[in-house]
């Protein structure tokens, strides 16, 4: 897929430019040296803010590389004569943080101009299937329009972020628009000449989130938006559902006339910051678009994807998930850069052993540099999965699937994540005892060790607690989270436990298997602060918005920004009770319709992703959103997909 050509040695050498010259930054003062921090004194940098550069720096404080109480951060409200130059230093819990001058509108163009690079890497389609016509220029034009009334809508997010710009000024905001035209225009131009053997690519996105730095958005939601504007103009694609979407944003739009605002934290460029009518607005449009597009994308990449490049997509990009993860855990300045290169949402981990413990003996949940734990321990078990399977149907294995393999068990163990264990075991279990010739005894024997290291991973002592205990424990945690004033939510399930209604015993069989997941706290906490109308509860408040949620009702300290954990409440949240029955239904209906279509692979997986949508945040990265629903799309729409690699290595 990538075509190391001589031309392509001038773009390895460009890219290298765009990694290094930013942070020499030939306008600071060369004649200043940067002084070396100390606990006692670092008036250095508060007397002499921008005037040494991000390379002058770790020149005279080598050490800052690899010594893990030093960290860099951004500092996108900067001017551009201040870019890659230190803006200050602090003292942190013995550490020092040092602050990088960056500016958001220069983090456009520089980004961009690096992930078009490395796009433009990949070899171009024999046969090109997307042309600059006139449809591409107006989707280029339309999604600009949109991604610049985002940045409008969320104006109190980005007065921290772009240095003197006012988004009130019709000048300021054609500039940005003409940026945003400018990288829309050339990295579709970029993308669609590689289409083709860009989708077996999907698995990169857990490594290059592709994030702006200073912004709410990624470019590749950009490229999304583009394809979901061109679809509708182009196709008849999702007809129905563009007609419920349209009825539901009636609700969300004219629904949002309070205003409440959440900084995005680690789900930065997938998640609104701001409720109210235009911030609820944009994200609607955007996701209307980002949905018709990704359903484009899907169905153009199954006519030519094939299991065998996406195999080895997910190994390749295991491999460098866990690296990325541990170099830059271990080395502050490569944490630094990650972030800033791969567009990630949050830094990455600074704990150096992927493998560490608490006092307690327990195994810390390690992310790398991905934004969530479970998240990216979930995207390690799709890889493992994937190449059980391959090497089960076909008998062989190539050294960087062994290699991928290792590095993916690795990473789940890391993660922490024991349901995806749990649901690893299941399947690969499952898949040697449909595929593996052994004897039945051995089959059985197996079947007998899955059980046995399931309860060991459940913990048999959590089988041992009383019903009557455990079905109680998700209310418990809601009335235990609850502060001065309940939710709606929480007062409808204190009267049903009153009333010993049937919803009540409902609600404790929901609350027993929430024990057994170790979800209990959260979703009881979720229900002390979901406080719905009735159209709230009927239609949802608008997609990837927790504005409200979170600012409505106040409830007791939690331990950190907790999220629902289950992408069911999220979508409860988003589109109310009739859009995520709905949704279900379409679900199930798609299962039954294409049955015939599918084997035992396709179920797998449909299973794997159900579950883990059940019990985590994960429509809630763009990442996993888009991983998630593509491999959906294949599992649901094609059979012969899973097949098509037989004896692929001859």
């Amino acid at each position: 897929m990538i075509d190391f050509q001589n031309k392509n040695i001038y773009k390895l050498i460009f890219l290298i430019l765009l990694i290094s010259i930013p942070w020499l930054n030939s306008f600071a003062n060369s004649n200043l040296e940067a002084a070396v921090p100390s606990q006692e004194d670092l008036s250095f940098y508060e007397i002499n803010p921008c005037e040494v550069s991000l390379a002058n720096f770790i020149f005279n404080n080598f050490n800052s590389i690899y010594q893990d109480h030093f960290s860099f951060v951004v500092d996108n409200y900067s001017s551009i004569k201040c870019f890659g130059k230190i803006t200050g230093a602090t003292l942190l819990d013995n550490g020092f943080v040092i602050s990088v001058g960056t500016n958001s509108l220069i983090n456009l163009i520089l980004q961009s101009l690096f992930w078009i690079g490395l796009i433009s890497l990949i070899r171009i389609d024999t046969e090109i299937r997307f042309k600059k016509n006139f449809y591409f220029y107006l989707s280029s034009l339309a999604t600009s329009f949109i991604l610049l009334f985002l940045i409008y809508s969320e104006y109190r997010f980005y007065d921290g972020s772009l240095f003197l710009v006012d988004l009130k000024d019709r000048g300021s905001l054609g500039i940005i628009f003409l940026i945003i035209l400018f990288i829309s225009t050339q990295f579709m131009g970029t993308a669609l000449t590689r289409f083709n053997n860009i989708s077996p690519l999907v698995p990169f996105i857990f490594i290059i989130s592709s994030v702006f730095s200073g912004f709410n958005f990624s470019l590749f939601m950009v490229f999304f938006v583009h394809l979901g504007f061109y679809s509708i103009i182009t196709t008849r694609n999702l007809r129905k559902f563009n007609k419920f979407y349209f009825v539901f944003s009636l609700f969300w739009v004219f629904n949002a006339s309070n205003s409440f605002y959440l900084p995005p934290s680690k789900l930065r460029g997938f998640s609104s910051v701001l409720y109210e009518f235009n911030s609820v607005l944009a994200w609607t449009l955007t996701t209307f678009l980002l949905i018709n597009g990704a359903y484009f994308f899907y169905k153009e990449s199954i006519k030519f994807l094939k299991f065998k490049s996406l195999v080895l997509s997910f190994n390749i990009a295991a491999i460098l998930s866990f690296t990325t993860g541990f170099i830059s855990a271990n080395f502050p300045l490569l944490n630094f850069l990650n972030f800033y290169y791969l567009g990630q949402q949050r830094y990455g981990i600074k704990t150096n052993n992927p493998f560490v413990t608490n006092e307690w003996g327990e195994a810390v949940s390690w992310r790398g540099s991905y934004s969530s734990a479970e998240s990216i321990g979930e995207f390690y078990g799709l890889a493992i999965i994937f190449t059980v399977f391959a090497f089960f149907l076909n008998k062989r294995i190539r050294l960087i699937e062994i290699i991928g393999f290792l590095f993916s068990i690795s990473g789940l163990i890391a993660s922490n994540n024991r349901t995806v264990l749990i649901l690893v075991l299941i399947s690969t279990s499952f898949l040697a005892y449909r595929y593996l010739n052994f004897p039945k005894f051995v089959k059985n024997l197996m079947i007998v060790s899955t059980v046995a290291l399931i309860l060991l991973l459940v913990g048999y002592q959590n089988l041992n607690y009383s019903y009557d205990f455990t079905s109680q424990q998700m209310f418990s945690e809601a009335i235990n989270y609850s502060d001065d004033r309940n939710s709606s939510y929480l007062d409808l399930l204190i009267n049903n436990y009153e009333n010993k209604t049937i919803y009540s015993y409902v609600f404790g069989f929901v609350s027993y298997f929430a024990f057994l997941l170790n979800r209990a706290e959260v979703w009881g906490l979720f229900f002390s602060r979901y406080n719905p109308t009735f159209t709230e509860f009927t239609f949802g408040s608008g997609p990837l918005n927790f504005g409200q949620f979170y600012g409505e009702i106040q409830v007791s300290e939690t331990r950190s920004f907790l999220l629902p954990h289950s992408s069911f409440l999220s979508l409860l949240l988003f589109i109310g009770i009739i859009g995520s029955i709905l949704l279900i239904l379409i679900l199930i209906n798609s299962l039954i319709q294409n049955r015939k279509k599918m084997g035992s692979m396709n179920y797998i997986l449909v299973g794997y992703i159900i579950l883990n949508l059940v019990k985590n945040d994960t429509i809630n990265y763009f990442p996993s959103f888009i991983t998630y629903s593509f491999l959906l799309f294949i599992a649901i729409k094609s059979k012969s997909f899973f097949r098509s690699f037989v004896n692929y290595q001859n």
